[in-house]
């Protein structure tokens, strides 16, 4: 399924939620994500290439133990998953906001 966004989302390191607000508000994960994204559009073999470059550059344990320092933990996804994680969550985080009448000031 793809991100209906206008970019394309690639890797990602992700953080254990290991905050206390999910522990007051069920369901809510505030583990921060990074990931890259490209142009939407972006050719498939490039897209692939830069997965496979960030692959490379996060499996050594050196990757993981600096990540650990700074609070972070070494995780992967797939330009495929990582689309399906964020549209699953955009969806969501738009029915929460909804419900609970939630807007900006």
């Amino acid at each position: 399924m793809p991100w209906h966004g206008s970019s394309q989302p690639d890797s990602l390191t992700g953080a254990e939620n290991t905050s206390l607000l999910s522990e007051v508000v069920p369901n809510f994960n505030v583990a921060p994500y990074l990931f890259v994204v490209q142009p939407a559009g972006t050719l498939s073999e490039i897209v692939n290439r830069l997965s496979a470059a960030i692959q490379i550059v996060m499996a050594p344990e050196e990757f993981a133990l600096t990540a650990l320092r700074q609070g972070a933990v070494r995780g992967y996804a797939t330009p495929a998953q990582l689309a399906m994680d964020m549209t699953r969550e955009t969806a969501r985080c738009s029915g929460l906001i909804r419900e609970k009448k939630i807007s900006g000031e």
